[in-house]
């Protein structure tokens, strides 16, 4: 068969689906909890029913209505031979390794696709070779026992962010006050950042008293509530601003560092989370009051932080 492809235009509107990673931390941080927790706004994905079945294999009942979960929290202080499948979920598979070693593990299997199992979780191994805590992996599982203590942490942060994330949950969850230290660059640090969000909305105490160096005091469980995952509303333009819709963007040279959470020199990104994409070109759909020189339909481009 032969496919002719013409250039063309296409247009129309897509509902961006709500963040995945807000999900999974609000679901987690839920069955950490010492009561009933409501997260409103969860999308269905093969990752999301991952993290739902570890949270029931870690002992808590979930209840689906629509897209509001329902989760009410174990009161078990061990986990005894559970099953954990991630499927292909590395957020998953690393955020519920050292939570369910926090809670108690004996004979705990993790199991998922052979891609995922393949890419590891040497750090963990690394971070806990002289503990009690016993991690034995091969191809096809990973086995892991032991209870894991409030201390003193270091663990790489040029691998990925999903452990760093997976700690600070466990960590939370211990009574007794610890410290994680990053090590090396921070890769991807707006989804430490994010982490931090959502443990706090659960009453955890960290505090950053360097960078990258985390200060927990834990309190044994986490405070209950009802948590949503928020989808962005289309903002309304104030006074001098303008609404455009982006058309086209650039990938200039700073939005890899972005994208990795660094801050540059000049001061840019002002926060995060952060939509990258400071290159654009568009077309006004709105503009505020004062706004004097643009109308609705004008075309423009903008250069956000020289």
């Amino acid at each position: 068969m032969k496919v002719k492809i013409l250039p063309s235009k296409t247009s129309g509107e897509v509902s961006a689906p709500p963040s995945k990673s807000f999900a999974h931390r609000y679901l987690i941080g839920s069955v950490l909890s010492r009561g009933k927790c409501v997260i409103k706004n969860i999308a269905d994905s093969d990752d999301i029913s991952a993290t739902l079945s570890c949270i029931e294999q870690l002992g808590g009942s979930v209840t689906k209505d629509g897209n509001i979960v329902t989760v009410i929290p174990t009161a078990k202080s061990q986990i005894e031979n559970a099953v954990f499948d991630c499927k292909e979920s590395g957020s998953t598979l690393r955020f519920f390794i050292p939570v369910v070693l926090a809670t108690g593990a004996k004979h705990c299997t993790f199991s998922g696709s052979e891609r995922l199992l393949a890419r590891g979780i040497k750090e963990y191994e690394k971070l806990f070779e002289n503990s009690d805590v016993k991690i034995k992996s091969d191809k096809k599982s990973i086995e892991v026992n032991g209870k894991l203590t409030s201390g003193n942490y270091e663990i790489s942060g040029e691998v990925s962010s999903q452990y760093t994330t997976g700690m600070l949950f466990a960590l939370s969850r211990l009574s007794g006050k610890s410290t994680l230290k990053i090590t090396g660059n921070a890769e991807s640090r707006a989804y430490v950042d994010m982490t931090i969000k959502v443990l706090k909305d659960f009453g955890a105490d960290i505090a950053e008293s360097e960078k990258n160096f985390f200060e927990i005091n834990g309190k044994g469980r986490l405070s209950p509530g009802e948590f949503t995952v928020e989808t962005v509303p289309v903002p309304k333009p104030g006074r001098g601003e303008v609404l455009v819709e982006v058309k086209s963007v650039a990938i200039c040279g700073s939005d890899p560092g972005i994208f990795n959470g660094k801050v540059l020199q000049n001061g840019w990104p002002p926060y995060y989370p952060f939509t990258a994409g400071h290159e654009f070109a568009a077309q006004v759909v709105e503009v505020g009051e004062g706004v004097g020189s643009l109308k609705a339909g004008d075309r423009v481009a903008g250069e956000a932080h020289c």
